[in-house]
């Protein structure tokens, strides 16, 4: 049912040429429907992009900590680890200075947790928010 739906949508996007904002956890999903992803955490974009690039170059740590947790569906792959963030899960009410995401970040520096940063364009239509990248 759930790909009965995604296919409907999709083919009304190129029948009727429309726009549309798909929000969801599953980036796996996302990806199939969309042609521009944007990663949100604690309510702001860290990345946002032609999805192609999204996928094969992610550069948000948020976003490839998302990628990872896809399951894989080839079966070489499956049973491998699945990188998992690691720190405290923050809350919407007690959103913290600098990065929103440094405090589950795997690579984050002091910098991270103190100063925030506006989205920056990386290549033609990719931005990212990460000191680091």
């Amino acid at each position: 049912m759930r790909a009965q739906v995604l296919n409907l949508m999709a083919d009304l996007q190129r029948a009727r040429s429309l726009a549309s904002l798909f929000i969801s956890h599953d980036i796996a999903v996302v990806a199939y429907i969309s042609q521009r992803i944007a990663v949100m955490y604690l309510g702001a974009i860290v990345e946002s992009g032609p999805t192609r690039d999204i996928l094969r170059r992610p550069q948000h740590p948020c976003t490839e900590l998302l990628l990872a947790a896809v399951p894989a569906p080839h079966p070489r792959l499956r049973g491998q680890a699945v990188r998992r963030p690691s720190g405290e899960v923050a809350v919407s009410h007690g959103i913290p200075r600098g990065c929103r995401f440094a405090a589950r970040c795997p690579i984050a520096v002091p910098r991270c947790k103190l100063e925030s940063l506006e989205l920056r364009e990386l290549s033609s239509g990719h931005f990212v928010a990460c000191h680091l990248r």
